[in-house]
């Protein structure tokens, strides 16, 4: 999302040409995709070191817990998507 947020805004203000738009944008969300990488990293670092049980327990626990929040941001993108960007221009705005 950061990525389209940043096409969005250098194509709207007219800084970069499309293809230079496109590279600015790939890169912005890359660096905010190792930032993000880095701290899930931790935190699932975190989740391992106290889960409690045996080995397989604390795979399983730390398999959910990334299944659990990829899903629940896949829905979150999934909202904004169909409710802001693709909503069609004769609907109102959700109240």
């Amino acid at each position: 999302m950061v990525s389209e947020a940043t096409l969005i805004a250098v194509l709207a203000i007219r800084l970069l040409p499309a293809p230079a738009g496109a590279m600015a944008a790939t890169c912005t969300g890359g660096m905010v995709s190792h930032v993000l990488s880095r701290s899930w990293i931790s935190a699932t670092d975190f989740l391992a070191d106290h889960a409690s049980g045996p080995h397989p327990a604390r795979v399983a626990e730390a398999v959910a817990a990334c299944l659990a929040t990829c899903g629940l941001l896949w829905i979150a993108k999934f909202l904004v998507y169909q409710r802001v960007i693709l909503r069609p221009a004769n609907l109102p705005d959700p109240a």
